[in-house]
């Protein structure tokens, strides 16, 4: 999987797939469904090089499609640390969606004027807020904020499965706000790491990115309990400071972990070493 395995879809063994309420069950024809998205994309020399996430996310819209929602997406790129970033506008990435869709997809720079909400409220066409980490009540979790936000909406979808973890309010207070379910996607990624947490296969390789080591040591020491082998890849891998000192102290104690600064090559070659089958 692309995305950042989360620990705390891991830590609350009262995880069930089964029993996650997801869109797939709720009543959405005529309904305005706001979708928490992931589309932190890559982009180089102003293009998007890598549409993966937003890709993850087309089931979702177009199950809500087919079903006659009203859809409204809310997402964010980068960190504009809550004021708005030209450069981080996702007028371009609500393009992107539109060509993915071939479907018209309606730019909204500031859901929050009582301009955009007279005329677009009931609107029956596909809307694309701004960055919603342009406004600094998303990192704080604001009630006042989710409240101004839900108003949009009739229910609420999680289709951000990355950025699960983070108490924002596009994520907490939002969820309260409305009634919620998780995306398509975000319910696969639930059902393959419950599968991997309660019943792995051996033998087991763990291969885990990303850049916050003191988010991830956690579960990194969770899968030396089970995994045979454990890789730790990219940014992680370069660790300083303390979080180094953590990795040496693994390593001395001869613990099934890997350090690997080339993390494609490195994993498939372990995955053969150990006769890991897929």
């Amino acid at each position: 999987m692309r995305y950042d395995i989360q620990m705390e879809a891991l830590k609350h063994k009262q995880t069930d797939y089964k029993n996650l309420c997801t869109i797939r069950r709720a009543r959405i024809r005529d309904k305005r469904v706001l979708i928490r998205t992931d589309f932190d994309v890559s982009v180089e020399h102003g293009k998007i090089s890598d549409d993966f996430r937003m890709r993850k996310s087309l089931a979702t819209i177009q199950y809500c499609v087919q079903k006659g929602a009203k859809i409204r997406i809310i997402s964010h790129w980068g960190r504009p640390q809550g004021r708005p970033v030209r450069s981080l506008s996702m007028r371009g990435i609500a393009h992107h969606l539109e060509q993915l869709l071939k479907s018209r997809v309606i730019f909204i720079p500031d859901p929050f004027k009582a301009s955009a909400m007279d005329r677009y409220g009931a609107s029956n066409q596909m809307l694309f807020f701004e960055n919603v980490r342009f406004w600094r009540g998303e990192e704080r979790n604001s009630r006042a904020f989710a409240v101004k936000l839900a108003a949009w909406g009739d229910l609420y979808v999680n289709e951000a499965f990355a950025d699960a973890h983070r108490k924002h309010a596009s994520m907490v207070a939002l969820a309260r706000r409305l009634p919620a379910y998780a995306g398509i996607s975000f319910a696969e990624e639930i059902f393959y790491l419950s599968r991997v947490r309660d019943n792995p296969r051996h033998p087991f390789v763990a291969v885990l990115g990303g850049a916050k080591l003191e988010t991830k040591m956690p579960l990194i020491r969770g899968f030396l309990k089970d995994a045979d082998r454990v890789i730790v890849g990219g940014a992680l891998a370069m660790g300083t400071g303390i979080w180094s000192m953590h990795f040496t102290a693994m390593l001395a104690f001869h613990l099934p972990i890997t350090l690997a600064y080339d993390i494609g090559i490195t994993a498939l070659s372990m995955a053969i070493a150990v006769g890991v089958s897929g």
